[in-house]
This record gives structure tokens, sequence and C-alpha cells, in this order.
């Protein structure tokens, strides 16, 4: 199954890399990879599943949120709403999806917050939703039939993790 693109990209783990950022004790040095290589973690991912457990994820580079379970795989085009991030490149893994009214916040396991920018120690949420009033960086999924399709998703699976790819 192709997911991404095979362009070659440069991103690093866990880490944020802004203008002027110097790695900092603890993170993960930048390497190269391609968006093959993030095709092979997501289908090995996929394949150790439970039937109770879900796995989504988002790039910024595909605009693509897909979701998959063990009964149920679907994909929705999205939109770019990170406002106000600018030089950000980090994947992150260990993200759960916490319903906060109405919308889907995207929560490092163990916080309250999606990442923190190194350079002033900002805690970010991001957030998926279907309204576009995005004040915080954000996932706008247009199509009211596909934020239906999620919303079910998140409803009828007991652990959805989410991994998120930015690309800015």
């Amino acid at each position: 199954m192709n997911l991404l693109n095979k362009t070659n990209i440069s991103f690093c783990f866990i880490c944020i890399y802004l203008a002027n950022c110097q790695p900092q004790l603890g993170e993960i040095r930048r390497r190269d990879l391609n968006l093959e290589s993030i095709e092979d973690i997501l289908n090995h991912d996929i394949q150790f599943l439970e039937e109770k457990s879900g796995l989504c994820t988002y790039s910024t580079k595909t605009n693509f949120l897909n979701c998959f379970g063990v009964n149920e795989t679907f994909g929705c085009g999205a939109i770019s709403r990170m406002n106000n991030l600018k030089n950000v490149s980090l994947e992150l893994t260990n993200l759960k999806i916490v319903e906060n009214n109405f919308t889907l916040d995207l929560i490092e396991k163990d916080t309250n917050f999606t990442f923190v920018i190194p350079k002033n120690k900002r805690k970010i949420v991001v957030s998926i939703k279907n309204i576009d009033d995005f004040q915080e960086p954000g996932i706008y999924i247009k199509n009211d039939d596909c934020w239906s399709n999620i919303l079910s998703f998140i409803h009828n699976i007991t652990q959805v993790n989410f991994k998120l790819f930015l690309f800015l």
C-alpha cells in the first residue's frame, strides 16, 4: 500500500529545529529519511494493530489524514493551519487524541500539550476540527463526511495512536 509519495525529505525525530535553535540534551539527532522509509514504519505499525486499537497519521507534506483499524481504513484530505509556526520539522509518534468540545486535540501521552518550542518554551497543542476558526495550530477537515468518519473511528476504537509529521 503506497501511503505517501516517494520524495526524499529531511527531518528529525522528537526534535524541533527552528531558526537559530541548537539541539538540546536528550534530543535525538537529525537524520535523513525518505518517505519510503516512513511508509515502511507505518506499514509495520499497521500489521500489529489489535482488534480495538487504531492508528492515524497526518503529514504536512501530503496534507492527508489517514486512519487504520483492524476493520476500517480511510483517509481524508486536510488543510494545514499551523499558524505562527515556521521553520519547524518534526515527527511525533506518541500522541493520543483527546476530545475537547468540538475539537480533537493531539496530546503527547502523559502531558497536556503536543510539543514544546525549545527556543521560547511555548507549549503547543495541535487540534483537528472541521470549523475553520483556528487561533492555534491545527488540521482543518473541510469535508463533513470525513469529519464524521474520524469521530466514529475514535468513538469505536479503544486506543488510537496518532503520528504527526510537520515540515514547515
